[in-house]
Order: C-alpha cells, then structure tokens, then sequence
C-alpha cells in the first residue's frame, strides 16, 4: 500500500519536473523572443524563471533522490566492489550523512523563516489597498480589496 502511494507521488514528481522544465524554456524563449525580435521585453518572465528554477531544483533533487542518482563521488564503492558488506555500509553512511545535512539545512530555514516578519503600513488604510511590508527582504506588497 505504502510503496503504491510512493510511487504515484513518484510520478507527480516526474510529471512536475517536465512542467517546471518545459515552462522555463518556454518563458525564457518568450523573453528572448520579446526582447529582440520586438525590443519589448517582458519584466515578469526573470523573476518567473527564478522562481521556477528553485522550484526545479527541489523536485528535481527529490527524483535524482528516488533514482539514486545524485551527485556523489562513488570511488569508494568501486574500490570496494568485491566487498559487499563494506561497500554496502559504506552506501548507508552516505545516505545517513546526507539525511542529517539536509536536517540541519531544514533546521537553518526555518530558523530564517521564523525571523522574517511583515509590517502593515497605515498610509494605505484610506485607498482600500492592504501594503504589507517585509524590511529584511525589501518588500512591499500591494493588494487592492473592496468594501461592500
């Protein structure tokens, strides 16, 4: 039951990983196209693709996780070929050394996470207009609303 649920979540993950590919070409043909062919260049496709290429890298590492084929320095293994158990051992200390540095790489996200923090600005009460801002990363965000 278990490995079926794994496996259909494998195949969102596949699927996901082509739709972030296919749609970064595609943005980024888009902005090529946009800005020499037209000289009109689109502010939106950059911030789209960058958005969209760390969304990639995550997916990404999670099938080249499931697959085995992440990017490791394997001559110890090959070195070890004709020792099962050692060669096995050491595969699982690299897996269990993996786990424990993306541990502490969720732990220090989190812990950024929880510092940031959003400001609402009081000149945008009388416009119908919520302006939330955040001073560590610079941003301000508008969002228009209406009042019935």
């Amino acid at each position: 039951m278990v490995l079926c649920v794994l496996e259909k979540w494998y195949k969102v993950i596949r699927f996901l990983t082509w739709i972030l590919m296919g749609s970064m070409c595609l943005l980024i043909g888009f902005q090529i196209l946009n800005r020499f062919a037209f000289h009109i260049p689109a502010a939106w496709t950059e911030e789209f693709c960058r958005y969209n290429f760390v969304w990639l890298t995550m997916v990404a590492s999670a099938k080249a996780m499931h697959d085995r084929q992440q990017l490791a320095v394997d001559i110890m293994p090959y070195l070890l070929a004709h020792k099962p158990m050692l060669k096995n051992s050491i595969k699982l200390f690299a897996q269990i050394l993996a786990l424990f540095f993306l541990a502490i790489i969720f732990k220090q996200t989190s812990t950024l996470l929880s510092k940031q923090y959003w400001h609402f600005l009081p000149y945008c009460q009388s416009t119908n207009i919520v302006c939330l801002y955040n001073p560590s990363n610079r941003i301000l965000v508008h969002v228009p609303f209406r009042v019935k």
